[in-house]
């Protein structure tokens, strides 16, 4: 709560939008942004907040393979959960086909476990 009320979200998408090439940043800031989006009041901040689901979606994309990466799919999933107008909001932002890039990834990488 007190994350949200003192712009939490502004300043994780920041930092996103300035270092995502830092991966433990990356990953912090994407973990940090999926327990935010576990509460009603995080997921409406985080997408209202302009080109926040762009930065996530950026952040998994950047390296499907890794925990940044998971972390990033596990907000995205979080932001999904709600209503119509945040699926397609999650959607458009390209959320669906990125989780599917990762899965892809992450089963190369052996870590998902699934049918061929």
């Amino acid at each position: 709560q007190m994350v949200i009320e003192h712009e939490g979200v502004a300043a994780l998408t920041r930092a996103l939008s300035l270092h995502s090439g830092l991966p433990v940043l990356r990953c912090q800031a994407l973990r940090a942004l999926s327990s935010l989006a576990c509460s009603s009041e995080g997921r409406i901040r985080i997408i209202g907040m302009p080109h926040a689901l762009d930065l996530i979606v950026d952040g998994v994309r950047i390296d499907p393979a890794s925990a940044a990466c998971e972390w990033g799919c596990a907000a995205l999933a979080s932001l999904a959960c709600d209503d119509g107008e945040s699926k397609v909001a999650v959607a458009t932002a390209g959320g669906l086909a990125v989780v599917l890039e990762a899965m892809r990834a992450q089963r190369r990488a052996g870590r998902l476990i699934g049918r061929s």
